[in-house]
């Protein structure tokens, strides 16, 4: 690892680390906005809480919205 990358590691470690479960899963809910190093240690912490099993309720209503469009879409091009 690089040394910026391993420093990065250590401080968002430390960061997720003290942060708490509500604001992790808020954090999870726009992992894809974040840097690699902090979606993997994102991750990590929230398996090491038990977090990464649990549906978040957003998540849930945004698939569904999700999948709402794609069967109005498919409806209107028949």
């Amino acid at each position: 690892m690089h040394e910026d990358t391993i420093a990065d590691w250590q401080r968002l470690t430390q960061l997720y680390g003290e942060m708490g479960d509500g604001e992790l899963e808020e954090l999870n809910a726009c992992i894809g906005d974040l840097t690699e190093v902090a979606q993997q240690v994102l991750r990590d912490e929230m398996k090491k809480r038990g977090l990464n099993e649990r549906v978040l309720p957003m998540e849930h209503s945004s698939l569904q919205n999700a999948l709402r469009l794609s069967k109005r879409v498919s409806t209107s091009i028949r």
